[in-house]
């Protein structure tokens, strides 16, 4: 098994985690990947129209994007402290460090769409990302 394949496979392994704990489908997970990107694209990076139109095709930009993705979940899977004795568990807010209290599988559904946005604010690609995809952008061209 090569690297990539190792790579391939935690992030299978964490995304199954994720929807366990979460109740979210895969399909979901997926769905929410692919329309969190445009969305960073969008309204965090600011792409213009025809970065947004380009960049997305790059293989650069997801491999990237699903390493970011995963990095957070991997966060996002330590905050989480169960007490399993009351049926409760409770995640450290992103923002200011308090602890939230989750009392179900929707609650904590909720909480991951939030942690995902407010984490990837602050993020930006790096450069060897952005210079790989636009030189395939001018290979169009």
């Amino acid at each position: 098994m090569n690297q990539a394949d190792k790579v391939r496979q935690l992030h299978n392994i964490n995304r199954a985690k994720v929807s366990m704990l979460t109740g979210l489908s895969v399909e979901e997970l997926f769905t929410m990947t692919f329309e969190s990107a445009y969305s960073y694209l969008k309204n965090v990076m600011q792409v213009d129209d025809y970065g947004m139109q380009h960049l997305p095709q790059t293989s650069e930009f997801w491999a990237w994007w699903r390493m970011e993705w995963n990095r957070v979940d991997m966060i996002f899977m330590s905050k989480i402290r169960k007490d399993l004795g009351v049926g409760l568990c409770a995640i450290e807010d992103p923002r200011y460090g308090n602890l939230w209290a989750m009392y179900s599988k929707g609650d904590l559904a909720n909480y991951y769409r939030l942690y995902h946005l407010v984490s990837h604010d602050n993020v930006h690609i790096n450069s060897a990302v952005m210079s790989a995809s636009a030189h395939r952008l001018i290979k169009y061209l």
